[in-house]
Order: structure tokens, then sequence, then C-alpha cells
């Protein structure tokens, strides 16, 4: 089990990933939200039609960095930075609401012009093109706060803020308070993990390859923002 992102540089995650097969090991990422109830719920409605036909998806993560940061401004131990460490959680919900996995990644960056941006991203904005014609559209950043998504479908949407975060959610559809079930998503997760090791015959839905899904993601979002032009993903 590894902590979410996986890691900070696309070759050490298919490092990661080429390893673990080789040593015949499972290796899982600790994607706790697709543990947590009103996700779940949110994935279930999606995949039901409650909303019809799904169009756009929309989702923005981040919060303020102060001046003491720690780790977080370091690339060496701080990856990315912000689309890594919270942007993530923007990425992860575009992919398990539309249900695919991108084919195409658009981005750009802004960076405040302080010496705590100079080796880490701030702002990035992108879009996520799915094979199923659902775009995601997403923004992240060390410099405002946000934690939340939309999904719009032809008969309605599902709204989400806060979305993923450990306590308080609060997720509506058409305008209607969604009520679930509550349980413990570390304890939820955890226990999925433990059954992937007793069971290895047992699917982990939260495997390296999602996580190493994710880091390609993420590079593909940088390297077009160099460019300036659209990526293709495999």
């Amino acid at each position: 089990c590894c902590e979410k992102p996986m890691t900070g540089d696309l070759k050490q995650a298919e490092e990661m990933v080429a390893e673990a097969k080789k040593l015949g090991k499972r290796l899982g990422v600790g994607y706790r939200c697709h543990f947590e109830p009103y996700n779940l719920e949110a994935v279930r409605l999606c995949r039901s039609g409650a909303i019809g036909t799904l169009r756009t998806i929309r989702s923005d993560h981040g919060f303020t960095m102060g001046w003491d940061t720690g780790w977080h401004h370091r690339r060496d131990i701080g990856g990315y930075g912000a689309i890594s460490e919270i942007g993530i959680y923007a990425i992860q919900a575009c992919c398990y609401l539309a249900g695919e996995d991108p084919i195409e990644v658009y981005g750009t960056r802004d960076k405040l012009p302080v010496p705590r941006f100079k080796e880490v991203e701030d702002v990035n904005h992108f879009n996520l093109i799915f094979p199923n014609g659902v775009q995601g559209f997403g923004a992240t950043a060390y410099s405002w706060n946000a934690n939340n998504f939309r999904v719009y479908g032809d008969r309605g949407r599902i709204d989400a803020e806060p979305a993923t975060g450990y306590s308080g959610h609060n997720f509506t559809i058409n305008g209607k308070k969604i009520e679930v079930q509550p349980a413990n998503q570390w304890a939820l997760q955890m226990d999925h993990f433990s059954e992937c090791v007793r069971d290895p015959k047992m699917k982990c839905i939260i495997p390296g390859e999602m996580g190493l899904r994710d880091i390609r993601i993420i590079d593909a979002i940088l390297r077009s923002a160099e460019s300036g032009k659209p990526i293709k993903l495999k």
C-alpha cells in the first residue's frame, strides 16, 4: 500500500509498477474516496442514469499554502506541487465519475512570483477528454481554497462541496440533499487491502496501475502547459 500520489516522478511510478509485477507482489494506492460513502453514491447515480447521459464534470481542489511550507515547496520531496498533492483529487473525481480513463489532456499553469513556487506548481487548470464523450474540467492551487465537483447530465446534475474531505460532505442531486449511511473510509480502505493480501484472486480496486495513470495525466498536463498544445494519452 502506497499513499497518493504514489510518487512525484513518472519514471519512478513506472518502475514501481514494473517492480511489483517482477516480484509477484500487489501494489495498491491509498485512494480513500473509492470507499467514502458519498462519493460511492455519486458514482452509482452517474452509472444509473439518474441525471441522464453524462456530459461534463467540473472539479476544483486547492488550499492556501503559507510561507512556512516545510516539504510542500520542495520538488525533491514535495512532488510536482499542488497538482499532485491536492489536484489529484480533482483528477481522480473526473475519472471515477466519468467511469473512463482520459485519452487527451490539455493543461495550463500560473504561478505567483514568490520563492515558495520556484520549484513546484501553484495554479494549474486542465481539460480531460474521455472516450465516452464526457469532458472533465478541473483546477488546483496552493493559493486558493476549494474542495468540490459538479457533474452535468442531460437530465440534471450532482453537486458536491465539500466533496472529498475527511468529513462534512455535502452532496445534492438536482438540488435535493443526498443522504447516505455513514462509514469510516479509512477502515474500509484498509479492510480492502487486507482482503487483497489474504486472497490473491481478489481484484484490487485501487491498484498501482491507477496511480501510474494519474501520474501520467499530471505529467501530460504539465507538458501541455509547456507546449501550449493538447497531449494524447495511450
